[in-house]
């Protein structure tokens, strides 16, 4: 071998073996390195872009707040639609007292029951204690029966016209009525 060839050989090898080491590093270690930041950059822009997409639907909420009332009052339409339950109350108070009035009747005492819970809904009841003429009950019943918002009669007890009266009695003797009205309304 030409000494001159084994001269620029071993030169040779000296440039190249240094780069040939940097060549191998960048395959070993920034190449991957760099792909998986590639990766991150897109990871962080669709968290990025999910974060965005969150924010826009908790600043909806109220929107959907909104639809959801609505559309559990549509949903319930027996239901009394006051807020409170004393407005409930009130309201409750106020249909018995037309019904009754509208059968000739009227309310003699009203006392309120507490509230309760039920699938749900929130129960609005009170006791009542009415007088109406015999003819007119079974309509004041069926009045109660298929208002709306609903009301519904429970534990009723019916007091008939005194038997001792010298009157006898006809359509027009009252009758007095005892029971529980009771209604819904969303809580």
């Amino acid at each position: 071998m030409n000494p001159a060839y084994a001269r620029y050989g071993s030169r040779a090898a000296a440039l190249l073996l240094p780069i040939l080491l940097l060549g191998l590093l960048w395959a070993v270690a920034v190449a991957p390195l760099l792909a998986m930041s590639g990766g991150f950059a897109s990871q962080r822009d669709q968290l990025l872009a999910q974060i965005a997409a969150d924010r826009r639907q908790i600043a909806l909420a109220p929107a959907y707040r909104g639809i959801l009332s609505r559309l559990q009052a549509v949903q319930s339409p027996g239901a009394r639609t006051e807020t409170t339950q004393d407005l409930a109350a009130a309201g409750l108070q106020n249909d018995v007292q037309q019904i009754v009035a509208a059968a000739g009747g009227q309310i003699v005492s009203v006392q309120p029951l507490p509230p309760a819970q039920q699938n749900g809904f929130q129960t609005v009841a009170m006791q009542v204690t009415l007088s109406v003429p015999v003819g007119q009950l079974a309509g004041l019943i069926q009045n109660i029966e298929t208002h709306t918002p609903y009301m519904f009669i429970d534990a009723a007890s019916l007091q008939a016209p005194d038997a001792m009266s010298d009157q006898p009695p006809g359509p027009a003797s009252a009758v007095t009525l005892l029971c529980t009205i009771t209604a819904y309304r969303r809580p």
